[in-house]
């Protein structure tokens, strides 16, 4: 399930359920025609707090998604989620899709006014307090050259 709400600050998009690779695209398509009348630059609000883990080809859908939205004019972005395990897997496809520094998680659990430090991110770039990141970066070492 998914839905898209434009706001005056941007979007605000829903994810929940199961969401397999044919749905992801009917949002990526869904989320290009609502880009198309987006002013900018825009902030994004992902709810995603009921969202079941994503599977291999619907991740690559959302890091082609996440670079379109950064590409048409996405500076920021807040993701609330209430699972470390979906937060670990939005950090990794947000390092694949290079919006990993413009992006910040919370966890509904563990933030009451959750909705408005997304706000004060999204909105107007005010940097959550320290004391509210709940998450750290993940390390992702898919990116690491050995030989």
């Amino acid at each position: 399930m998914y839905k898209i709400l434009q706001t005056s600050w941007g979007f605000l998009l829903t994810f929940g359920g199961r969401m397999d690779p044919n749905e992801m695209m009917r949002w990526f398509a869904a989320s290009k025609t609502a880009l198309e009348k987006a002013g900018k630059p825009f902030g994004v609000i992902v709810d995603m707090r009921t969202l079941e883990l994503l599977g291999k080809q619907a991740r690559q859908i959302m890091v082609n998604a996440q670079r379109y939205y950064r590409e048409h004019g996405m500076n920021r972005s807040a993701v609330i989620v209430n699972s470390s395990l979906t937060n670990m897997q939005f950090q990794r496809i947000a390092s694949h899709s290079s919006i990993r520094e413009t992006e910040r998680y919370f966890d509904e659990w563990e933030q009451s006014d959750w909705w408005q430090l997304a706000e004060d991110w999204v909105i107007r770039g005010i940097e959550p307090p320290k004391s509210v990141s709940l998450f750290p970066l993940v390390h992702d070492d898919s990116q690491d050259k050995t030989s």
